[in-house]
């Protein structure tokens, strides 16, 4: 966000622009930003892309016959992390993606976020908080660099220039044509282009480093208890909902429990068992210091000063603090027997290939969890870091595979199943004494924070490749550009 300081500025009625009287749309620091745009000196996106389409205002689901794309997909790289994915039961008849189209966020945080379509998504449709056009000419600019040069911070600036609203702000189709990127030549534009990629191609071999390094640590885990991870690499049904084929197996009527649910009886559960007979266990609801949190409904807020998060929060190794959603105060205190700490650790109680996910929230500050999520709050005999790798191995996902309620993209967990939950004992006559865990919680920890080495160089490679676009691009720029760019360079 630029200008976030306060300052007071008048305007002659005769020079208002447009018939605008947002703030930021008349601010004189902006100037530079507006000759940008109608000087001539950029290519506007209406000369060279079609006209922006929106999105299907449609809810996703965690399973359906077409993949659907939205805000929350949209990387600052400009590329796409289908995670969580999402998908529409059904594929609409008209507006799906191809490859080479660009999808752009015309709302809320994200607001100038692009991203570039390739063949891995063609076919997906995509949410009415994007917009799509593809470039129109080839011969006038490459769509990859069109991505790239709108996440960056000329691109950016001209998005936060033009949307309107107060809150929840947006751009509409009109206002996206109206964005200019350099007049400069097609195969210049694709090579920088290849050089932000190279860039962008080692952010993902840092942040695939960064993942390795959780499953070690989970790796880790079970060698210090003596047993050998399940090595199965089939996906459960919660995970994928790709179990739809029939299966049959039989159970004797004396193996029978109160629940006539095909995945509490699927052999797949005698892993469980196995383990069970390998190590002495307690169950999750005996661990814990406090009785499992329960989420609340938020009311979110863009200018709430309180995180509140959700299922989409829960990353891989991390919870995306920074684009969590927030919540007023008002809201924050009325809630709090929903709030996590320190040291919780947060678990995706609901959705096909969302339940399942969890983290440790290691944030300062207590946190608002949303309807979706549970929290778990470990005592001081049991380490939390520990309790998370563990809930994430195979034997902590088949747990939620056999106790999970509901039919189709509709599953959930109670907490009353998650507390029955079955993990290592933290205490008695089995070798987990308080040492160990100590012990084990540490090596996990050390694990974990190699692996978030890993992310945040990933993160600076990123930064990197837009900072060698930036260098390499400015040169190339005409005298019209200086304003801009010194704008830029006292904002930064």
């Amino acid at each position: 966000m630029f200008l976030e300081q306060t300052s007071v500025f008048a305007v002659a009625p005769a020079v208002l622009r447009a018939d605008r009287l947002d703030y930021l749309f008349q601010h004189p620091s902006l100037d530079p930003v507006h000759s940008a745009l109608t000087s001539g000196i950029g290519k506007p996106l209406s000369q060279f892309t079609t006209q922006p389409e929106y999105g299907e205002n449609s809810r996703s689901y965690p399973e359906g016959d077409c993949g659907f794309l939205n805000v929350q997909h949209l990387q600052s790289d400009g590329r796409i992390d289908f995670d969580p994915p999402g998908y529409l039961e059904e594929c609409p008849s008209t507006g799906l993606l191809d490859a080479g189209d660009i999808l752009i966020a015309r709302t809320g945080s994200t607001l100038g976020k692009a991203a570039l379509i390739t063949e891995e998504y063609k076919g997906f449709a995509f949410g009415s908080f994007c917009l799509r056009f593809r470039v129109s000419d080839p011969g006038e600019a490459d769509p990859g660099f069109v991505a790239c040069f709108l996440n960056s911070k000329l691109g950016r600036i001209q998005s936060e220039l033009l949307k309107t609203g107060s809150g929840k702000h947006n751009i509409n189709a009109q206002q996206v044509g109206m964005l200019c990127i350099p007049r400069i030549d097609v195969a210049t534009q694709c090579e920088l282009r290849a050089g932000f990629d190279k860039l962008g191609d080692i952010a993902m071999k840092l942040h695939a480093l960064g993942i390795a390094e959780i499953l070690s640590a989970r790796q880790t885990l079970f060698a210090a208890l003596g047993l050998s991870e399940v090595s199965d690499e089939r996906n459960l049904f919660f995970q994928t909902g790709n179990e739809r084929s029939s299966r049959w197996f039989s159970r004797a009527v004396s193996e029978l429990d109160d629940r006539l649910h095909f995945h509490w009886y699927h052999p797949e559960s005698d892993q469980v068992d196995n383990f069970v007979k390998q190590c002495q266990t307690s169950t999750i609801g005996e661990i814990l210091s406090v009785p499992i949190i329960r989420g609340v409904s938020p009311e979110y807020d863009e200018l709430g000063d309180y995180v509140a998060l959700k299922t989409a929060d829960l990353r891989t190794g991390f919870i995306d603090y920074d684009n969590a959603l927030r919540v007023t105060e008002e809201f924050f205190l009325a809630h709090t027997d929903c709030h996590v700490r320190k040291g919780d650790v947060v678990v995706a109680a609901t959705g096909l290939k969302s339940m399942g996910k969890v983290e440790v929230y290691e944030g300062e500050d207590p946190a608002l969890l949303s309807g979706e999520l549970l929290g778990l709050r470990v005592s001081d005999a049991y380490d939390p870091y520990v309790l998370c790798e563990f809930l994430r191995s195979r034997i902590g996902q088949l747990q939620f595979n056999k106790r999970f309620s509901g039919s189709s993209g509709q599953i959930h967990i109670y907490d009353s199943d998650v507390s029955e939950f079955l993990v290592p004992a933290a205490s008695g006559d089995w070798e987990m004494s308080h040492q160990m865990m100590t012990q084990l919680g540490e090596a996990v920890r050390d694990k974990r924070r190699q692996s978030l080495r890993f992310l945040a160089a990933a993160e600076f490679a990123r930064s990197l490749a837009f900072a060698r676009l930036e260098d390499k691009l400015f040169p190339l720029l005409g005298d019209g550009w200086g304003p801009l760019l010194s704008l830029l360079r006292e904002s930064a």
